[in-house]
């Protein structure tokens, strides 16, 4: 469904005095810092699906255009109050056009958006963003992190990086930010100058964005769960469980125990 920051662009000055130019400071370029933590109550997020609802935005010579994809998961992990890990899968087929009012010519812009020529949607419905790492800066306006992932799109998966804004909010924790991706990293070529020559109003530029604002809530049965039992924790795989909770992945039975290790029992397979 993420560059660095470009920096500022350095426009001199020119003073026209009595026949001479006065001296001038350059300014000095944006530079990101390093800020002080912020720190976030430890403990699994999950994504309100009622906020997954990401923007698009493409364009090409003669045109822009923009719509919606829809996540339909994503989870954050919080110890130590710092953002861990992270994940947020889309459904590709969720594809939808905003600025197109004819529906004919809508519809045909998002089935070829869903074809070979882009997202392979038949054959990769879902897109998927992994975070590997969550770094607090400065000097961003309205952003306070940096954002860096494995971003999985047509089955391939490439690293990326981008700035966000994460805050603490009544409702849980809202990120909020906007990535600058390069298509043809994910082996769509259709329309890029990079692959084709005389393309002419047919040019499409290679880089899209993602913007987003997404609010990730406690998990409630752990949190009375938390209320009930020991604060034994186990965490298997991308699951927390708590003292006594098990998971079962079809093969094994993995139950958390008081001492915050994980004991599985192996059983026959279950096939479909």
């Amino acid at each position: 469904m993420f560059k660095q920051l470009f920096p500022v662009l350095l426009i001199p000055m020119i003073l026209i005095g009595a026949g001479c130019t006065q001296p001038q400071e350059t300014p000095e370029p944006l530079i990101e810092e390093a800020a002080s933590e912020i720190r976030f109550v430890d403990g699994t997020y999950l994504l309100d699906l009622q906020t997954g609802l990401i923007n698009w935005e493409a364009s090409k010579v003669v045109a822009k255009h923009n719509g919606t994809i829809q996540a339909q998961d994503g989870s954050l992990q919080i110890e130590n109050g710092q953002v861990v890990s992270g994940t947020l899968s889309v459904y590709m087929n969720s594809i939808k056009d905003l600025d197109l009012k004819d529906e004919k010519l809508n519809a045909t812009l998002v089935k070829h958006l869903e074809s070979e020529d882009f997202f392979s949607v038949a054959s990769n419905p879902t897109a998927m963003f992994t975070l590997l790492e969550v770094v607090p800066v400065e000097g961003l306006p309205g952003m306070t992190h940096r954002i860096t992932g494995n971003m999985t799109i047509k089955g391939i998966e490439n690293k990326i990086s981008f700035p966000a804004k994460i805050e603490t909010t009544q409702e849980g924790i809202r990120l909020a930010g906007t990535m600058e991706l390069d298509r043809t990293l994910w082996d769509i070529k259709y329309g890029s100058e990079k692959f084709f020559d005389n393309l002419g109003d047919n040019l499409i530029s290679d880089i899209f964005t993602l913007q987003f604002n997404l609010l990730f809530t406690r998990d409630t049965v752990s949190l009375e769960q938390r209320a009930t039992i020991s604060e034994a924790v186990c965490y298997f795989e991308d699951k927390m469980l708590f003292e006594g909770e098990s998971y079962d992945d079809g093969c094994n039975t993995h139950t958390c125990q008081r001492d915050g290790t994980i004991f599985s029992t192996e059983k026959a397979c279950e096939t479909e």
